[in-house]
């Protein structure tokens, strides 16, 4: 079992260390790419000022103790965790880590999530030969009128399971307000006692997703249609936190069993302190793959040890960039979610 970090996974968007980011020619951008580049330069005092309150008001070892450790701020390079209980669609035995499922399946329905219910559709027509959309509510993120957050739910029945797939940060300030909040190690109490805190900005959004979104009564009525399908949860970034979140109140609530429930994140931040993560490892057997390369589908990966802060994977870069959270398997995440997975 993976020790006390199971699904809090080091946020994968603050990098102090852009400047390699910041280099790459303009001709290799695309559009929205170039415009987060500019946001990022245009705030980078601001950026700068979380990471010095953090310091202020704590240093690293009061961070550590309050499991938002100061470096695990920084981008963790490419990484993407898989809890998984096995139910035959990974490589082998003992939940092994299938590239081919994450790369062909879930990623692309993680990225999907940025896009309209159209370019949801489109994806799913893209990734599966029979899949079904079923809806995709849009609400407030916290009390910011510009910002909205989502989430889709959708049926493979070719694969019999159920999606369930939230949408990343998807804009400047919103990664400026998710980036302080966790320097700044603000958490709230899970509503499960016992469960520890949790990240107090993905909590809340989590609960207008549910309380506005409906999105567990959306779950509940497939989970009822569909009984002998299994459920795939993923996200990207903010989203991937969300997903961790709605998978362990989706098991809490019986809604379905572990077993039949599978977890991808992708650059998910650090989602709660270490007892919730260790309540969460109570469900979901977590597994860290570092794929140190442009993650070709000829490139290697490395399946990390059980130790959640091993140095052998992505805990061994300091020197990080921006660059590597947008993009994961070649594409920039939330433009190809956005363009209706388009090759």
């Amino acid at each position: 079992m993976v020790k006390s970090k199971s699904l809090s996974l080091a946020l994968a968007v603050l990098s102090i260390a852009i400047a390699e980011y910041f280099a790459v020619p303009i001709q290799k951008q695309n559009a929205k790419e170039a415009a987060f580049r500019k946001w990022l330069k245009e705030h980078m005092d601001d950026v700068i000022s979380t990471m010095d309150l953090a310091k202020r008001f704590g240093g690293p070892q009061d961070l550590v103790e309050e499991s938002f450790n100061k470096k695990r701020i920084i981008e963790d390079k490419k990484r993407t965790r898989q809890n998984i209980r096995n139910n035959g669609t990974t490589e082998s035995e003992d939940n092994a880590y299938s590239d081919q499922f994450v790369r062909h399946k879930m990623f692309p329905m993680a990225a999907a999530s940025y896009g309209t219910a159209e370019n949801v559709e489109k994806c799913l027509r893209k990734t599966f030969q029979n899949a079904t959309f079923y809806r995709n509510p849009v609400v407030k993120c916290d009390d910011k009128p510009n910002e909205l957050c989502s989430a889709f739910t959708a049926i493979s029945h070719e694969d019999r399971a159920i999606i369930l797939s939230f949408r990343g940060t998807d804009s400047g300030m919103q990664l400026l307000q998710e980036t302080t909040q966790i320097a700044l190690f603000k958490s709230t109490e899970s509503p499960k006692e016992g469960w520890g805190k949790v990240g107090t900005y993905f909590l809340k959004i989590f609960n207008q997703l549910v309380n506005e979104g409906k999105i567990l009564d959306d779950l509940a009525k497939l989970l009822n249609t569909y009984e002998d399908y299994e459920l795939w949860v993923t996200g990207h970034s903010l989203g991937g936190a969300l997903a961790a979140i709605a998978s362990a109140n989706i098991v809490d609530s019986e809604l379905i069993s572990a077993q039949k429930l599978k977890l991808v994140t992708f650059g998910q931040p650090r989602t709660g302190d270490r007892d919730w993560a260790a309540a969460i490892d109570q469900n979901h057997h977590g597994t860290e793959i570092f794929y140190n390369n442009s993650m070709d589908a000829s490139e290697e990966f490395v399946v990390c040890s059980e130790d959640a802060e091993t140095s052998e994977c992505a805990d061994s870069y300091w020197y990080l960039n921006v660059r590597d959270h947008l993009y994961y398997f070649g594409k920039f995440v939330s433009e190809w979610g956005e363009s209706g997975c388009a090759n």
